[in-house]
């Protein structure tokens, strides 16, 4: 038996950071970006881009990744800061 696209997108769903992702508006989502590391929103990015893929939101991504982002590739922290 294989896998079909939307049983994969659900078993991916369930490993997102963000719990009940699919179910939540563009705004919820937003709101929840600010408690995310780097690496958690760009694998929400990867989600939303390969099944809803809605543009206003994977550009909130991008924004919320730079921001989280320092210049030279730097990650701000609570404190310090982590070179990628």
């Amino acid at each position: 038996m294989t896998t079909t696209a939307p049983e994969k997108g659900r078993a991916d769903a369930e490993e997102l950071p963000v719990e009940d992702y699919d179910s939540l508006t563009l705004l919820q989502i937003t709101q929840k970006l600010g408690e995310l590391s780097v690496e958690e929103i760009e694998r929400l990015r990867d989600y939303e881009a390969e099944n809803r893929n809605r543009s206003p939101l994977l550009e909130r991504f991008e924004r919320r990744r730079k921001k989280k982002e320092g210049p030279g590739g730097t990650v701000k922290t609570l404190g310090c800061v982590k070179a990628l």
